[in-house]
């Protein structure tokens, strides 16, 4: 065989694997977009029921928590930005696999939802909760909470959210936002989720104030507030995770 036909053999075999590598990812990616339709198709189910049963004067209503509950029985609040960034259904299960690959109705969804720890409870000072960050889409979930990390700016911009429960509505500011990797995850428990006293709570408070990223516009977290804990994986690195600490700052009971 002339070295110019093998040549031309390599040239077309080299073809024919970049091809089917792009098929293959196109494949991927289109099969992702697929189930990120699907599960927006669920999500919206969800601002439906919202823009049905308020106005422009309430909002969120208790009437929208019942008809939220009554199409998923893990409802447990609606977690939503103050400029619109992420407006998410939060969801409890008896377990935390539960929800990391489900949709609102229960389906395999590779984004999963956004959820509650299933240990937290609405009562502790510490109240956990995950959502993931999508490689494809980096406009659902909590994804977000990368570009927090990221720029200042974008942090300022987007620093307070509200959480609406069954009987109140609760608001936060958002003072810190860090990594953690699992080596680190060994030596601190960010899930703590009550403090006795305040030697316990400034020890707990070391490790974020260490490695906040941003600086805060909402002042500190202090012994005593009540705050949550958001986290989700950063960005082409699933083995460390982005945490944003917020604390509260207003409750609130609903408009009759």
């Amino acid at each position: 065989m002339s070295k110019k036909r093998k040549r031309t053999l390599v040239y077309t075999l080299i073809s024919i694997i970049l091809t089917l590598i792009i098929m293959i990812c196109v494949f991927i990616i289109a099969k992702s977009l697929i189930a990120d339709s699907k599960a927006s198709d669920e999500v919206k189910k969800v601002y439906n029921i919202i823009r049905e049963t308020s106005d422009e004067e309430s909002g969120f209503t208790q009437e929208s928590f019942r008809a939220i509950l009554a199409e998923n029985k893990d409802f447990i609040g609606y977690i939503a930005w103050d400029s619109g960034i992420i407006e998410q259904p939060i969801l409890q299960a008896a377990d935390n696999d539960y929800y990391l690959h489900r949709s609102f109705d229960g389906n395999y969804y590779e984004s999963g939802s956004i959820f509650m720890d299933s240990e937290s409870k609405l009562s502790d000072q510490n109240i956990v909760i995950y959502g993931h960050n999508n490689s494809y889409n980096h406009e659902i979930m909590f994804s977000h909470l990368n570009d927090m990390a990221l720029d200042q700016e974008y942090y300022e911009n987007n620093s307070r959210f509200t959480v609406f429960l069954e009987n109140e509505v609760r608001e936060y500011a958002i003072c810190y936002v860090y990594y953690i990797n699992e080596e680190e995850f060994e030596d601190y428990d960010f899930l703590q989720a009550n403090f006795e006293s305040r030697e316990e709570f400034a020890s707990f408070m070391e490790f974020p104030e260490k490695k906040n990223l941003i600086s805060s516009v909402n002042g500190e977290l202090e012994y005593g507030n009540r705050f949550v804990t958001l986290q989700t994986c950063k960005r082409m690195n699933q083995d460390v995770k982005v945490v944003v600490l917020a604390k509260e700052v207003l409750v609130r009971k609903y408009k009759n």
